[in-house]
């Protein structure tokens, strides 16, 4: 069991610390958009920014489902049609974006007027972001269901040091605009689908190549279940800044959209804990004791490292805001303070949300999607202040924490250990 628990630690401190660096990396590559597009341009680039983000729940779920069913093949050793399953699903993927392409030239003026930007070419351009990034999602579910821990979080730092580099030239050197940023994360994303795609060819023997329908698709339940998780949480991390935008005036909404970007950053901590525990728990390698034990160990360290962080806010609250936004925003730390802590819950939510799509049970993951609906049906009615609306995520944050162990006490263990490469095809 110690084994186990030194693995998860080592890997989720080596994810950890790529996570944080490709953060800190995107918060230099949106200042850079900032600083070298104008208005209008840097408006269009964040509104469609922010479209990959939606976008991207969707996405995430496949691949938490990819991931897992990878983690179960390899670690069973039916591996036979891993090769398989990998074309697969970048194929289906590709085609699906296609599909979608049929879709956009259909509804441009649609997209054009929501997005405001009248360049139909940026538009194409943010869906191929889309098309290239869901690729490199799938390469990404395979090499965390094979635990490529290394490749997995040294490719996330890479993407987004490139589209610097990139978007950089672009911009500055043959003045292409918003054109040049949305070329850079195509180009990027581009450069490590191939790395990934050279990677995981080499993974694969040559034996790999048996047709496998049968472990290609998943249950309906299955993927609702996953989608109600990653949606659910998505709209629960991200819905209050949108929410507080349309309920407070803009004297308070500015602030609280400035506290809110350096307040998430709570929710960076977790991520490389998470990565490392989901393909440990899928792979069911371990007794329920050491998975539990697992969890124990993920749950304590997520909460002394994003309370370290809440009393860093709450503590220099004033110092870290001037430093970033100068005295643009003086009410901004009084809500960071609040911000930070109730973005702890949250974290620690997200650690089970991974653990429990891991080990199957979906009825957890229903509970982060029924939980995120209620959240915006409290907020949209019942918002009257930045305190308010943090509590309620805090609190609803905390409920969620406390349902999701005590189902995962009194719950039976799922039973993981089927063999997938028969069963549970769509």
């Amino acid at each position: 069991m110690n084994l186990f628990r030194n693995r998860l630690l080592r890997a989720s401190s080596h994810l950890t610390l790529a996570t944080l660096f490709a953060g800190g990396l995107g918060y230099v590559f949106q200042v850079l958009m900032g600083r070298l597009l104008c208005n209008s341009e840097f408006a269009a680039f964040s509104s469609l920014n922010s479209l990959t983000m939606i976008v991207g729940s969707p996405l995430a779920a496949l691949m938490m489902l990819i991931a897992r069913r990878v983690a179960r093949l390899n670690a069973t050793n039916n591996t036979a049609v891993l090769s398989w399953l990998y074309r697969f699903w970048q194929t289906r993927v590709l085609g699906t974006f296609l599909v979608l392409g049929c879709i956009l030239a259909r509804a441009m003026p649609q997209v054009q007027a929501f997005v405001k930007t009248s360049d139909g070419v940026a538009v194409w351009l943010f869906w191929g972001v889309l098309a290239i990034n869901a690729l490199v999602l799938v390469n990404a579910a395979f090499l965390q269901g094979f635990q490529r821990f290394a490749w997995l979080g040294g490719l996330s730092v890479i993407i987004v040091a490139l589209k610097i580099g990139i978007a950089c030239g672009l911009i500055v050197a043959a003045e292409w605009g918003l054109r040049g940023a949305l070329t850079s994360m195509m180009c990027a994303g581009f450069i490590i689908w191939i790395a990934g795609l050279i990677h995981l060819q080499r993974t694969f023997s040559p034996q790999q190549n048996q047709c496998g329908n049968e472990a290609s698709g998943f249950p309906l339940h299955e993927v609702l279940s996953c989608l109600s998780a990653t949606v659910g949480f998505a709209v629960l991390s991200q819905a209050d800044v949108p929410l507080a935008n349309r309920v407070f005036p803009p004297e308070i909404a500015a602030p609280y959209a400035a506290a809110a970007v350096l307040g998430k950053a709570v929710l960076y901590l977790p991520g490389g804990i998470a990565l490392a525990l989901f393909p440990m728990v899928a792979a069911n390698e371990h007794c329920a004791r050491s998975r539990t034990a697992m969890l124990r160990q993920a749950l304590t360290t997520t909460a002394l490292a994003c309370g370290i962080v809440a009393i860093v806010f709450s503590t220099s609250g004033d110092f870290i805001i001037q430093a970033a936004y100068g005295h643009r925003y003086p009410n901004a730390s009084a809500i960071l303070a609040m911000y930070g802590w109730a973005m702890v819950p949250l974290a620690l939510a997200f650690v089970l949300k991974n653990y429990f799509i891991a080990s199957a049970k979906t009825a957890c993951s229903f509970l982060v999607g029924s939980a995120a609906l209620f959240l915006v049906v409290l907020l949209r009615y019942a918002s009257t202040s930045p305190r308010t609306m943090l509590s309620a995520v805090g609190a609803l944050g905390i409920a969620l924490c406390v349902v999701s162990l005590w189902m995962h006490a009194f719950q039976p263990p799922s039973l993981l250990t089927k063999d997938y490469s028969r069963h549970d095809h769509a």
